[in-house]
């Protein structure tokens, strides 16, 4: 018998109508969630002369990095992305296997660079920002595609 109910229930439903609806939900989830990330980002990277702890979101001395963080969702593969944009050009002191400066906060790094005419070496330690963000936007994302309704 339930066989037979489910069987009508299916019958009685709007199929192209119902994959609308997820397709507006998945949408709203995906910009919901990517938005949040990038905020989270941003307001994690305060603005301060020190540098932060080892571990933590970076510092924001002048803004650059913090300003340039986007996200852009690609909606027929399911997908968001959420990071900095891409600078204009970089340093050419960036260590090999790291291509940018927001990367090199990341994932951390030994550098040679002149200043003041003196070679000097700084060692960066990592900032994982991203992955920072990335775990709290993975909580927002099963919150969001519970709490968003279907909308059929």
């Amino acid at each position: 018998m339930p066989q037979l109910l489910s069987a009508q229930l299916i019958g009685q439903l709007d199929l192209p109508k119902l994959a609308k609806a997820m397709d507006r939900k998945e949408r709203k989830v995906l910009f919901r969630t990517a938005a949040y990330a990038r905020t989270t980002m941003k307001r994690g990277m305060r603005r301060r002369k020190n540098a932060s702890a080892p571990g933590g979101f970076p510092s924001a001395h002048a803004g650059q990095l913090r300003d340039m963080i986007a996200f852009a969702v690609d909606i027929p593969s399911g997908t968001a992305v959420v990071g900095p944009a891409a600078f204009g050009q970089q340093p050419s002191w960036l260590p090999s296997g790291i291509s940018t400066v927001p990367q090199l906060l990341n994932e951390g790094g030994t550098v040679r660079r002149m200043v003041k005419g003196k070679n000097r070496t700084f060692k960066y330690e990592p900032r994982p920002f991203v992955k920072l963000a990335n775990e709290l936007a993975a909580k927002r994302l099963a919150d969001n595609m519970e709490k968003i309704p279907l909308g059929v």
